[in-house]
């Protein structure tokens, strides 16, 4: 009887062992083949942003409302002078900022919008 459980124990323990083994492996080719399709995973998007505020005089912070975030650069990572209220066009590749333009004439069209907006108020107050 005691030689039939040491058998099994011993029996489960080298089938562990093999499993484990196996599992290494497999794990191991898995972690190898993402790093090689990584490159052509990277999700490129183009989005519209908004400066929001430039802080300490050179973090520029960009509302994205698409993604529902806000990002940050430096003033000098691009060729742009960058201001609060400008509209940009943004590209990204997996989240990171990889080009900015300028885009004017959706700032031209938000700024009209705004200023409607207040003629409208200055109007409701003089009444």
């Amino acid at each position: 009887m005691k030689k039939l459980v040491q058998w099994k124990i011993t029996t489960i323990l080298i089938f562990l062992v093999l499993i484990g083994n196996g599992l290494v492996t497999i794990f191991a080719e898995k972690i190898a083949l993402e790093s090689v399709d990584q490159p052509s995973n990277k999700k490129t998007v183009s989005v519209n942003g908004v400066v929001d505020r430039i802080e300490d005089g050179e973090k520029v912070v960009i509302l994205v409302e698409a993604l529902e975030k806000e990002l940050v650069i430096h003033q000098g990572d691009f060729d742009l002078i960058l201001q609060p209220h400008i509209w940009l066009r943004l590209t990204l590749m997996d989240g990171e900022i990889k080009e900015v333009s300028i885009d004017l004439e959706k700032t031209k069209e938000e700024e009209g919008k705004v200023k409607a907006l207040l003629d409208k108020i200055k109007g409701r107050g003089n009444n």
